[in-house]
């Protein structure tokens, strides 16, 4: 199958977006009493984000507008953890995105330089290595090693991230580890499948 760029391309953008503009301090605190999930709406689409335990989402810092939402999830007590690691979730708001989206193309994709590309915090190939590629239910989970600066301060730019279709919309997850108590890659990875579970879950399941 071959991967419509436009399409990856604004989705990999999303995530570029939310990572540069929406996440401005390490863990911001909870206005309110805080959520496990929230259910955002993208043109006539509902889904729900969520439902991992110990993080609750962080309404100050995810956005949804009519063509992608953002879900930023932070520790429900911030104060009581020593690594404070964000999970994000990024949805297309594209319909049909996820049919023409399988883990086979995606792999295909995340393999070529335009893909790797994206990938890059510095939007530059050359400063991206893919160090593993894995399909696990459905979703393709990449980690890639970025030798440019993060986008944000402090953080790790060595990340695994995850891709799959919820209700005809395309899914991109990561986690953002902060240098200080990081996360290692194996539980990293092992809470992103967590995050990808939970989605799932919580949405029903995919059509085929």
């Amino acid at each position: 199958m071959t991967i419509r760029y436009k399409s990856a391309s604004g989705l990999i953008l999303g995530l570029t977006m939310l990572l540069s503009g929406c996440v401005t301090d390490r863990v911001l605190p909870f206005l309110a009493k805080p959520e496990d999930r929230i259910t955002v709406s993208l043109t006539g689409t509902k889904v729900t984000i969520g439902g991992v335990p110990g993080y609750c989402v962080n309404k100050r810092q995810s956005k949804n507008s009519k063509t992608t939402a953002f879900v930023v999830l932070g520790p429900c007590e911030p104060e009581k953890v020593e690594t404070k690691a964000l999970l994000i979730a990024s949805v297309s708001g594209e319909a049909r995105f996820g049919d023409n989206m399988t883990p086979e193309a995606l792999r295909a994709f995340f393999q070529s330089r335009r893909g790797h590309k994206l990938l890059s915090s510095a939007n530059d190939p050359e400063t991206v290595e893919i160090q593993e590629i894995l399909e696990d239910k459905g979703v393709l989970y990449i980690f890639s090693r970025d030798s440019a600066d993060p986008v944000i301060p402090e953080t790790v730019n060595d990340k695994w991230r995850g891709f799959f279709p919820v209700s005809e919309r395309m899914v991109a997850i990561s986690m953002v580890n902060f240098e200080e108590n990081a996360l290692s890659a194996k539980r990293a990875l092992s809470q992103l499948k967590r995050f990808a579970d939970s989605i799932r879950k919580l949405n029903g399941p995919s059509r085929p």
